[in-house]
C-alpha cells in the first residue's frame, strides 16, 4: 500500500521552486516545460515524505513499495511523455530518485533555529543579541501592530481539532487568502457567480475545516 501526491500543472506558480534556467534550458533543447506532473504539496515549501507509506510496514516492505512509487512514477511519465518534479522530498527520497535516474538541484531556504546551546528566554533576550538599529526597527513594526489593535492568536488543530471549524477557515479566505490573491494578481478570471478563480477556492477551506 502507497501513494504519491501527484498533480498535472499548467504552470509552476505555488511550487516555489528557482524555473529560469530549467525554462531556458527546455526552450534551447525544444522541450515544452509545461505541462508537467509534479510531485509535493502546492503552496507549501516544506520538506516532508513524498513516496507515502503505511507506518505498520516494516522497513523492507517500505523501501520495496517505494521503489514501486518511484517505477509507477516513472511509467507515468514516459507514456505521457511528461516530465516530473519532485518538490521538497526526505533526505532519503532525494537518494531514492537519484538512484532511479531523477535529476538533482538545489533548493535554498531561510531557516531561523533558537540559539544553542543556551536558547533566548523571550523575544526581549533575542532582541538584545541584534545590532542596536536592526533591534529597533524591529521595535517599532512590534509596537505599530500593537497601536492598529492587530492581535495575533494561535490555532493549533493538533491540540484542539475543534478549535478548527469550517466557517474560521472561510473567515481565513476571506479575510486573508483572497485579498492577498488578488494584491499580488494571482487570480483568473471565470465563469462563475464571483467572477474570479483562485487557485484554493471556498470550498477548499471550508472543507478542511469540516474535516
Amino acid at each position: 500500500v502507497g501513494a504519491v501526491p501527484l498533480y498535472l500543472k499548467m504552470h509552476s506558480e505555488g511550487e516555489f521552486c528557482e524555473e529560469v534556467e530549467w525554462i531556458e534550458a527546455a526552450a534551447r533543447h525544444g522541450v515544452c516545460n509545461w505541462p508537467r506532473l509534479f510531485v509535493g504539496v502546492p503552496f507549501t515549501p516544506h520538506r516532508g515524505r513524498r513516496l507515502l507509506t503505511p507506518a505498520w510496514m516494516s522497513t523492507a516492505e517500505t523501501v520495496q513499495v517505494q521503489q514501486h512509487l518511484i517505477h509507477g512514477l516513472c511509467a507515468i511519465s514516459a507514456q505521457a511523455k511528461l516530465s516530473v518534479n519532485v518538490a521538497f522530498g526526505t533526505e532519503n527520497e532525494q537518494e531514492l530518485f537519484a538512484a532511479a535516474g531523477f535529476i538533482r538541484r538545489t533548493a535554498r531556504q531561510a531557516w531561523w533555529s533558537n540559539r544553542h546551546p543556551e536558547p533566548y528566554h523571550d523575544f526581549a533576550d533575542f532582541l538584545r543579541a541584534l545590532r542596536v538599529k536592526n533591534a529597533k526597527e524591529i521595535g517599532k513594526q512590534r509596537s505599530s501592530l500593537r497601536e492598529d489593535g492587530v492581535i495575533i492568536e494561535v490555532i493549533d488543530g493538533s491540540l484542539d481539532p475543534g478549535a478548527i471549524s469550517a466557517s474560521l477557515l472561510l473567515e481565513m479566505f476571506q479575510s486573508c487568502y483572497a485579498p492577498t490573491q488578488l494584491r499580488h494578481g494571482n487570480v483568473s478570471l471565470s465563469s462563475g457567480s464571483s467572477g474570479l478563480r483562485f487557485d484554493l477556492n471556498e470550498f477548499f477551506f471550508q472543507m478542511l475545516g469540516e474535516r
